[in-house]
């Protein structure tokens, strides 16, 4: 996803595109912001921090030969520090 990101297939895709498939993300975050669920940042910070998180994430354990009773837990564990660091 990241390589793809960062290739010219995505300008290959509308912006327009791009937009509609965030916004229920998008409108989520706000929903959870004024909740108080999460803390009160801006909800572009919030999607980049996620998909920095989950981006590293999926390399981390591409990386490692983990079975999956210990992928389980570090996707546990990585979404604790994740939701303590979002949430207030």
């Amino acid at each position: 996803m990241e390589q793809f990101n960062n290739s010219p297939y995505l300008n290959k895709i509308a912006e327009e595109e791009i937009r509609r498939n965030l916004e229920p993300v998008q409108q989520l975050l706000r929903q959870g912001i004024q909740e108080q669920v999460l803390k009160p940042l801006d909800v572009d910070l919030i999607l980049t921090l996620v998909s920095g998180q989950i981006f590293g994430l999926n390399k981390y354990l591409l990386d490692k030969e983990l079975s999956v009773s210990q992928q389980a837990k570090v996707i546990d564990e990585s979404f604790g520090l994740l939701w303590s660091m979002l949430s207030r």
